[in-house]
């Protein structure tokens, strides 16, 4: 073999090998950088999301799903009217998921004392009762802002000087504290009278009748039993006063107006705080939040039984679409 070929072929083997090398050291990284990342991927999970809800009950239902669709953790429910767990509590613990959620009052009592784990509650009408000092609660409320019923009832009612109210002062006193507040920043006089049971209402609203020109109905569980609404319902068609309520339930039973929140929107604005606890956002906690858009409903029957005459642009004004 002359040497110029030697020379070649020996060149050609060379940068063959290098070549080679190359290749293998190449493959080499991939499969380490493939071996490296896998246990990463198979090791990450989605926070753990444990909701607990009172009841099966359609209110509920409409917030649970504005909630699911917004919160971006792995969600598990339990309804606590159809669960046979005797100690949630310990459950719960033992599970330790990354965020419990509370639907309705009775969801929320159970679990407030947890203080572990954040909770986030909503569908709870009055809850600061529950979740005083409470520093790993936080949610949203069902309630619709005092300025904003006071104000849309005073529209609807401009001659309206004094509102009342009965109230138990064990449920509502921080309730009616605020709203009073709240009427004398619109020169309204707030005037409570206070019932521990059913057998109270009657006199109590006999106290009111000649002195007050609307009915301010709370979210008290006495003042909500069907035979105390009745009562209600009574007197305000044979006194001729207004009863401003919380839900259209009650509307159509015979209230005249009711302010109340969507819960659907209620779901979404728990979901979104609950997205940000999960992150890591410290501001989220122990924050008490409601909703700003309001459903306003009208009982235009009963208007015209109680000589209430509502001009459409008042009605515009309130948003008033019902």
């Amino acid at each position: 073999m002359s040497p110029l070929k030697q020379a070649i072929d020996d060149f050609s083997f060379t940068l063959f090998g290098i070549h080679a090398e190359m290749r293998i050291f190449l493959l080499i990284i991939i499969l380490s950088l493939c071996l490296c990342c896998a246990p990463v991927h198979a090791t990450e999970k989605e926070d753990d999301v444990m909701v607990l809800q009172s009841v099966m009950f359609p209110p509920y239902e409409q917030a649970f799903r504005g909630f699911e669709k917004t919160c971006e953790g792995q969600i598990r429910r339990v309804i606590l009217s159809e669960s046979k767990a005797t100690d949630m509590h310990t459950q719960l613990v033992n599970m330790m998921p990354d965020i419990i959620v509370a639907i309705g009052r009775d969801a929320l009592v159970r679990l407030t004392n947890l203080t572990d784990i954040p909770l986030v509650y909503f569908m709870v009408m009055n809850p600061e009762s529950e979740v005083f000092e409470n520093r790993n609660i936080s949610g949203v409320s069902m309630n619709v802002s005092h300025d904003i019923q006071l104000k849309t009832l005073l529209k609807l009612i401009p001659h309206m000087k004094s509102l009342g109210l009965l109230y138990d002062p064990d449920r509502n006193t921080v309730f009616v504290e605020k709203a009073r507040d709240a009427a004398e920043g619109i020169d309204v006089r707030l005037r409570s009278s206070v019932i521990h049971g059913l057998r109270d209402v009657p006199s109590a609203l006999d106290d009111l009748k000649l002195c007050v020109d609307a009915l301010w109905m709370l979210p008290d569980p006495t003042i909500n039993l069907p035979e105390a609404f009745e009562i209600l319902l009574l007197f305000s068609l044979e006194n001729k006063i207004p009863i401003l309520t919380f839900s259209e339930k009650y509307l159509r039973l015979g209230a005249f107006i009711s302010i109340s929140v969507d819960p659907s929107d209620v779901g979404i604005l728990a979901g979104e705080m609950a997205n940000r606890i999960l992150k890591g956002d410290q501001t989220a906690l122990n924050q008490h939040l409601s909703v700003k858009k309001v459903k306003v409903r009208i009982n235009h029957k009963l208007a015209g039984k109680l000589d209430i005459s509502i001009a459409a642009k008042i009605l515009r004004e309130v948003g008033s679409d019902g």
